[in-house]
């Protein structure tokens, strides 16, 4: 099973290392040294992680709020707050934001470990259900983008770049919502439109797979084998055979 990835951003630097020693006990990898909201999105774009926990009251421009914010809406990626307030103003701005868990300072090992392992647990019950979920924007405009260049080189560096987000982090989003790898839609979709061309009338041709945005034919031959068990030969005169 894949080690569960945890940010920390606490600007309290004993509490951050309390946290991490708890929560690498468990068996997680906790990411610290994070004071900061422009820090956290330094390691978000670097580390992937699967959960970031929050300190409402960061020192900065910018707090704990407007990361929760930024997590909610980019990058969809569950967090929990944790502070040492508990006013009314402060619970309702969190509540909105709809974090996993709101853990108050100070707070014991077992309130930390149950809120990590619920929050985590929720997450994987919703990729379970992910049809149910809208598509983020960033991934519709990577569609698109890819349907619409498929004869050109597309990779996965060039997609993060359209998105502006990290490649690893796009990468694992892109396969949570479409159900395969950036790698494996530009080939099936590649594919799909070879199938396209290869039902119009005409004799075979090889120069098809440039055509699609293939480089070789070979490439082209495996790809299109793996996704039809047939060669292309074989599916042009299945093709040509039922048009009779």
């Amino acid at each position: 099973m894949e080690t569960k990835k945890i940010l920390v951003v606490e600007d309290e630097a004993y509490i951050a290392i309390d946290m991490k020693l708890t929560l690498d006990k468990e068996g997680y990898h906790t990411l610290i040294d994070c004071f900061s909201v422009d820090r956290a999105l330094e390691l978000i774009k670097e580390e992937c992680p699967d959960l970031v926990l929050i300190d409402v009251n960061l020192n900065g421009v910018k707090n704990g709020l407007d990361l929760a914010r930024l997590l909610k809406n980019e990058y969809q990626i569950p967090f929990i707050f944790i502070t040492s307030f508990s006013d009314k103003d402060t619970l309702s701005i969190a509540a909105d934001l709809a974090p996993s868990a709101y853990i108050t300072k100070p707070f014991k090992p077992l309130d930390l470990i149950t809120a990590v392992f619920l929050a985590l647990k929720q997450t994987e019950t919703l990729e379970d259900t992910q049809s149910d979920t809208v598509m983020p924007f960033v991934i519709t405009h990577a569609l698109d983008f890819i349907d619409s260049n498929l004869k050109e080189k597309i990779d996965l560096s060039t997609l993060a770049k359209h998105s502006g987000w990290e490649a690893e982090h796009f990468s694992k989003v892109f396969k949570q919502f479409v159900g395969m790898t950036p790698y494996q839609y530009i080939l099936k979709s590649r594919v799909e439109l070879s199938k396209k061309l290869l039902s119009q009338p005409g004799e075979f041709s090889q120069s098809i797979c440039y055509e699609v945005g293939f480089s070789t034919y070979s490439n082209f031959y495996n790809s299109f084998k793996k996704f039809t068990s047939m060669s292309p030969l074989e599916y042009k005169k299945l093709i040509s055979k039922a048009g009779k």
